[in-house]
């Protein structure tokens, strides 16, 4: 049976297994933590900048959501692709972390959760370093999935959509039509 225990200890086995085989990021990107607040908790961005955008006010810069099949919490294993991003892209990497999971807290609390998150970067550009001109917004797997719902929800303020094994059904027009 699926109980807090066995979710917990499920999560902190496969986060010990992924993570001792993760990259370490490279040593040219800035690092930074910081906050912003989500659907109805904090969450945590980690915020990769390219040495050449450092002294900037404001970058080019892509919302990422990480995959974790929208049940675990693998922070520590997006670091080093997303400082990837950041350096060839010449471009900040915002890697949102500590979503909400399932089983816990169900559909859709996960959706409005990195749509909370990405409507409070926008609203709080300046703090963030974002130009909010040039908003990327990407995402691997289930953090993918989230990305595609962001961008349905807000379409003009995207420029680009970088999707990695997103779960999506694409047989009906509902996709193609959301924005209209």
């Amino acid at each position: 049976p699926l109980t807090p225990e066995n979710v917990i200890a499920t999560r902190a086995a496969v986060k010990e297994l992924f993570l001792s085989f993760a990259a370490k990021p490279r040593t040219d990107i800035c690092i930074t933590e910081t906050k912003v607040l989500g659907y109805q908790h904090e969450v945590t961005l980690r915020c990769f900048v390219p040495e050449a955008l450092a002294d900037a006010e404001k970058h080019p810069t892509m919302i990422y959501y990480p995959g974790h099949g929208f049940i675990s919490d693998l922070d520590g294993l997006q670091d080093a692709p997303c400082a990837e991003i950041a350096y060839h892209g010449n471009i900040q990497v915002i890697l949102v972390t500590n979503t909400w999971l399932a089983p816990e807290h169900r559909f859709p609390k996960g959706r409005e959760d990195a749509k909370a998150v990405f409507s409070n970067i926008i609203a709080h550009a300046k703090q963030y370093h974002v130009d909010v001109d040039q908003v990327f917004v990407g995402g691997d797997s289930s953090g993918a999935t989230y990305a595609l719902q962001v961008t349905l929800a807000y379409p003009k303020l995207i420029k680009s959509l970088y999707l990695i094994a997103a779960h999506i059904d694409a047989s009906n027009d509902s996709l193609i039509n959301a924005s209209e």
